[in-house]
């Protein structure tokens, strides 16, 4: 056997092994992100709550297919959802549907995300979660997406933003079992 096929065969088993025990490629850092950050929306009624995740950008002549969103320490009913904003739109920050419909924000203009391709032309494509169902406290710690660029494998890229909706009796009691849930000071 030739030494180049010896090493493409010890690097197809290395390959195989790291994928056996849970070790896949590197994290991708296609989308720069804005860093870390958590978010509340507190509620005195179980509605929806949105939070705006990232602005994605597709680079050069790419095209990018947003596959899946994951969401780490999720609770609660949670969707990933995605428009693409061009020039002309506000993105969602966080807060309930009137909240975000006031701020000039069109929720109908957000889809669900399995399958959305986008290329730069259309970007920047904003990420966000919707959270709904019941429960004093819903929401994620982190959003781990799976894309893929041209056609090529798969990549995936975790943001680290932390998304919480709080339902209380009260807008005031809401808050506070947020900054508990978020381990800050009450307010």
């Amino acid at each position: 056997m030739r030494l180049g096929s010896l090493l493409r065969s010890a690097a197809g088993v290395a390959l195989a092994a790291s994928a056996a025990i849970g070790c896949g490629p590197p994290e991708s850092t296609y989308f720069p992100t804005s860093g870390s950050t958590a978010v509340s929306v507190p509620t005195d009624t179980a509605r929806d709550a949105y939070f705006g995740v990232e602005l994605l950008n597709a680079t050069g002549d790419d095209t990018v297919v947003l596959d899946s969103a994951e969401f780490v320490g999720g609770l609660g009913q949670l969707e990933a959802i995605v428009s693409s904003l061009g020039s002309s739109k506000t993105w969602i920050g966080a807060g309930t549907a009137p909240d975000i419909e006031s701020s000039g924000v069109r929720l109908a203009d957000y889809q669900p995300l399995a399958g959305f391709t986008f290329r730069r032309s259309e970007s920047p494509v904003a990420l966000a979660i919707r959270v709904s169902g019941q429960g004093d406290v819903a929401g994620f710690e982190k959003v781990r997406l799976t894309f893929r660029v041209n056609g090529g494998a798969a990549q995936h890229e975790t943001f680290d933003v932390r998304g919480l909706r709080c339902v209380a009796a009260t807008i005031d009691a809401a808050a506070d079992a947020c900054h508990k849930a978020l381990n800050l000071p009450s307010p």
